[in-house]
């Protein structure tokens, strides 16, 4: 927090920008400092980072290092007018990424494009450290992107910062110690006979509330007396663990004195903990029992248990390689135990990961992968696939992968994974001449919708979708807590509800399978076959059945359902896994349940994966295959489990040996529920068909169209759309 009289000096850092949209011409940029500050450890400082002079910049891709040694990264906060896709990535070794930005509107002049906000964490006083630098071993360039989307860049980068030097807590007469005579020149302060500066009045501070008053004389009378281990905030040090494989451990924070306690911090299946280290090398062991007054980083040294066998890691990549990985984290926990456990089987691979989101990676691959700034194996959506290779972005993977991952990784997700296409037609069509049927990524997590109840609301859920319809009726009828001489539905409270809205074509294919209708046809790949025709029915059943119970007279999304589920208010709503945080956030009692039946039969929805892929023009094949291949395996996916708690990709009997998945019965209600969906198609044409099958649900539920009518536009706007857009 920035505090109301503030001793740190702001530093502020100038792009300045001599600049033109002609890519070919040299831009030159030079970044300075302003002026030097104090610091003092456990009070936060901001950084602001300005763009100068810029003429029509809206977008720039920037590395620079910063002194992780030294000062901790707490907050990266861009600024208000750049785009929710802004992608910026930290790693533990003090590496700033940011991949790519884009404004809403160009920028001009001088704007602040972003802050970072440290926290010295350092007990080396009185030295001044760099806290901001750029480094030859990175990427040495600025690019940026001019409103017509012209890219320009310089490597003639001149690079000049501040030093930031770390002061003693209550340290006014600048001796880098805190005795009686700073007493007296607070007092002196306070009498009005002594001014301080900004930075000296924040460095007296004792009780941080943002001013200085008597209170802080007599902290620092009782610090001096041994009263009080500490002036100002009270300190504690870190204990960084890296794990080498083993599960994720947070750090561990300690005042000066305190015992330490590494007893069970990590664990590793058919590893034994050999102890602890304070060199990734294993040759000065960890022997501290009480935390010194500085922070450690100590490494865990594992040995196999593989009862006698001797496994021979030598040959495999005996040179240093090292591949680029696009994954989504953005706090970088998941990915660093990840890579931990990665290099206990392939040491010599350094992975350098970017958090670039997955509904992000393919764009910003068609933009960065041609110049070599992209990654070499990224993830994606399974929907994203089918555009991906006709974009050219991803490589085949080899049948030897396909055979590692059958009777391991679950069918569906394997299907999702899996396309026909013609490479000489350039055709998703499986009927076409030249369609073959190729892996083209690992299948990591799997996702679908499911009935979430409120617990404290259902006794036992319904079997079949009919009698569900009828409970939500009672509860509709039913009169409102909150409001006397209302009912529920009266006040807006449907006894079922959707986290999406009512017109949303994924959370209602559940609906769809129960009538018939399943999009492209009986292997859900026919572009020929989007089949709206055959919705008929189920359209049906929605507007004279179902609508009543869920909106009332209302509109398709007239009901904000998730918002009543959070707050306890009703019984039931289909939602993802996306929700579990929300609901565990709000307090809920609530359980997973599989769909009922309706109509007679089983409610499938729709099935999805997240995919590993290969970028296809890597020069690092090799490895990235042994990547991400090693992704699919149960260590990683245990990871992933405990670090996203995300529902692994495997098969029923696979996904049981995670620890703690056997028994999770939100995660086991949701791969029923996969084992009884659909595979979602991964055809390009699936683009065209959320926003007809939108419009046709709207038609007959806002607007009281005949089904039949409504079906036959969404057909027709399907067809004219893969006319017009390619097919």
């Amino acid at each position: 927090m920035k505090l109301k009289v503030l001793f740190i000096t702001i530093v502020t850092m100038f792009f300045l920008i001599s600049y033109s949209s002609r890519a070919e011409e040299m831009v030159t940029y030079h970044i300075a400092n302003a002026e030097e500050m104090v610091a003092t450890r456990g009070v936060a400082f901001d950084m602001d980072i300005l763009i100068k002079d810029a003429n029509q910049v809206v977008g720039y891709q920037l590395e620079l290092l910063y002194n992780h040694e030294y000062f901790d990264l707490l907050e990266v906060k861009l600024s208000d007018f750049f785009a929710a896709n802004t992608v910026y990535n930290t790693d533990v070794d003090g590496k700033l990424v940011i991949n790519y930005s884009k404004v809403g509107s160009p920028l001009q002049g001088d704007s602040v494009i972003f802050t970072l906000r440290f926290l010295p964490k350092t007990v080396v006083e009185g030295i001044a450290y760099d806290v901001i630098s750029l480094s030859s071993e990175y990427h040495h360039e600025i690019i940026m992107i001019d409103a017509n989307s012209q890219l320009s860049s310089t490597s003639s980068i001149q690079a000049s910062f501040s030093q930031v030097m770390i002061g003693v807590f209550g340290d006014l007469s600048g001796d880098k110690q805190v005795s009686i005579l700073d007493v007296g020149l607070l007092q002196l302060y306070l009498a009005g006979l002594n001014p301080l500066t900004e930075a000296e009045l924040s460095r007296v501070d004792a009780n941080q509330d943002g001013q200085v008053s008597i209170m802080d004389v007599i902290l620092m009378q009782l610090y001096l007396a041994g009263r009080r281990t500490s002036i100002g905030p009270d300190i504690k040090y870190y204990i960084n663990f890296n794990t080498m494989g083993g599960t994720s451990a947070p750090r561990l924070e300690l005042r000066p004195g305190e015992d330490i306690d590494l007893e069970g911090i990590t664990t590793y299946p058919d590893y034994e903990l050999m102890g602890w280290f304070f060199d990734e090398d294993f040759t000065e062991p960890f022997d501290l029992e009480v935390m010194p007054k500085y922070d450690l980083t100590i490494y865990a040294k594992w040995e196999y248990r593989n009862d006698g066998e001797e496994i021979d890691f030598s040959d495999w990549y005996p040179e240093k390689s090292e591949i680029t990985v696009w994954m989504d984290d953005q706090n970088g926990l998941y990915m660093q135990a990840l890579i931990q456990a990665f290099n206990q089987i392939y040491p010599n691979v350094v992975v350098n990961h970017q958090h670039v989101g997955t509904v992000d990676a393919r764009e910003l691959l068609k933009i960065f992968g041609p110049s070599g700034l992209g990654a070499d194996v990224f993830v994606i959506p399974h929907d994203h696939l089918a555009q991906s290779i006709m974009d050219d972005l991803v490589y085949t993977l080899p049948q030897s992968t396909l055979d590692k991952l059958e009777g391991h990784i679950h069918p569906v997700a394997l299907e999702v994974a899996s396309l026909y296409y013609d490479y000489i037609l350039n055709s998703f069509d499986p009927s076409s001449p030249g369609a073959v049927k190729h892996l083209y990524g690992v299948p990591m997590s799997m996702e679908s919708i499911g009935l979430y109840y409120n617990k404290d609301l259902v006794t036992t859920v319904p079997t079949t979708f009919e009698a569900l319809l009828a409970e939500v009726s009672i509860f509709n009828q039913q009169p409102s807590y909150h409001t006397p001489g209302l009912t529920n539905a009266q006040r807006g409270i449907y006894g079922l509800a959707t986290s999406s809205h009512w017109a949303d074509s994924y959370f209602m294919q559940p609906f769809y399978s129960a009538f018939g209708f399943y999009p492209f046809g009986p292997e859900l790949n026919d572009p020929n076959q989007v089949g709206f025709v055959n919705a008929i029915d189920a359209l049906s059943f929605m507007v004279n059945q179902l609508k009543p119970q869920v909106t009332g007279y209302g509109t398709h999304n007239s009901v904000i359902g998730n918002s009543n589920f959070e707050n306890g208010l009703i019984p039931y709503i289909i939602a993802g896994p996306w929700m579990h945080p929300a609901y565990r956030q709000a307090g809920l009692n609530y359980g997973v349940a599989p769909f009922p039946t309706l109509n007679g039969q089983a409610m499938k929805p729709f099935v999805g994966s997240r995919i590993a892929s290969i970028y296809k023009y890597s020069d690092n094949k090799e490895v990235a295959l042994k990547f991400i291949e090693f992704l699919s395996t149960e260590t990683a996916m245990k990871i992933m489990y405990d670090q996203k708690y995300m529902l692994p990709a495997l098969t029923t009997d696979k996904m049981m040996n995670i620890s703690g998945l056997s028994t999770d019965e939100h995660m086991l209600a949701m791969a029923y529920q996969i084992n009884q969906g659909i595979p979602m198609p991964n055809i390009r044409q699936l683009i065209y068909y959320w926003g007809p099958g939108e419009t046709m649900i709207m038609r007959v539920w806002n607007n009281g169209f005949p089904p039949s009518t409504a079906a036959a536009e969404a057909e027709q706007s399907y067809r004219t759309q893969i006319g017009l857009y390619g097919n």
